[in-house]
């Protein structure tokens, strides 16, 4: 993860201390380019009747769109 962002330690604390879905944008760093892209990395809790059972994690790759974002503001 790039050095500026949340780091995923914090980003685990504040899901296991609120015990809610979190929803964060990261870059992470490419191992074959070494370039950082924008994912959005979401947590979401897996819950039975006795609460959460589990966590699902996904990053989704959002650079494309982040770049078209900075090319708009830029323009």
């Amino acid at each position: 993860m790039h050095p500026e962002d949340t780091t995923m330690d914090m980003i685990w604390s504040t899901c296991m201390k609120r015990l809610q879905p979190q929803e964060v944008e990261v870059r992470i760093r490419q191992l074959q380019s070494g370039l950082f892209r924008f994912h959005l990395l979401r947590i979401i809790p897996v819950k039975d009747e006795t609460g959460i059972k589990n966590w699902v994690g996904t990053f989704t790759d959002i650079d494309d769109q982040k770049q078209e974002e900075r090319k708009k503001m830029s323009f």
